[in-house]
């Protein structure tokens, strides 16, 4: 009985093991992308074109996109790429006004394998605007608005307090 178990134990160690070989052989994709505009404006529509190689034939490919702001990151849409008979491609309008930059990777099935991308950054054209200028803004910097830099007047007040506990504990001596 004891030697069965060991014969199972051994199979399933060895079955694991070539397991794991098999999937570290499979080679990923080899994948160039290109983004037009490089330097797209919020809400604009950006196509993304991708020329990928592979040992096997690749199946599906999606892109991915996260559009983002400098504090919170939107929802990630998924896009379907379509094959043209040299390379995938597909176009995305942006969705966000508020968004500076978007990051996007690919996901390709290549056989009964999925492979990720590297995730990618885009930073979108942000023009200046002009809206202050009509809102009474004197033609002052925000720095000159701000009245100098904020946290002095803490410091200034602190000051101030401790310099009344010193002169109130004398009084009472």
């Amino acid at each position: 009985m004891r030697y069965y178990k060991k014969i199972i134990l051994y199979m399933t160690i060895l079955i694991f093991t070539m397991n794991l070989l098999v999937i570290n052989t499979i080679a990923e994709p080899v994948t160039n992308v290109t983004v037009i505009p490089g330097e797209p404006e919020p809400l604009s529509t950006v196509s993304f074109t991708a020329n990928i190689t592979s040992e096997e034939a690749v199946d599906e490919v999606y892109v991915k996109i996260k559009e983002c702001t400098p504090t919170i990151c939107f929802a990630i849409k998924n896009l379907s790429m379509e094959f043209d008979g040299d390379e995938y491609s597909v176009d995305f309008t942006l969705e966000h006004s508020d968004a500076t930059y978007f990051d996007y990777w690919l996901e390709i099935k290549s056989g009964d394998s999925w492979f990720t991308t590297e995730k990618a950054s885009v930073t979108l054209k942000i023009e200046a605007s002009n809206e202050n200028d009509n809102n009474g803004n004197t033609g002052e910097t925000e720095e000159d608005n701000n009245g100098g830099i904020p946290g002095f007047e803490i410091l200034i007040f602190m000051v101030a307090v401790f310099i009344a506990l010193i002169f109130f504990r004398r009084k009472r001596l």
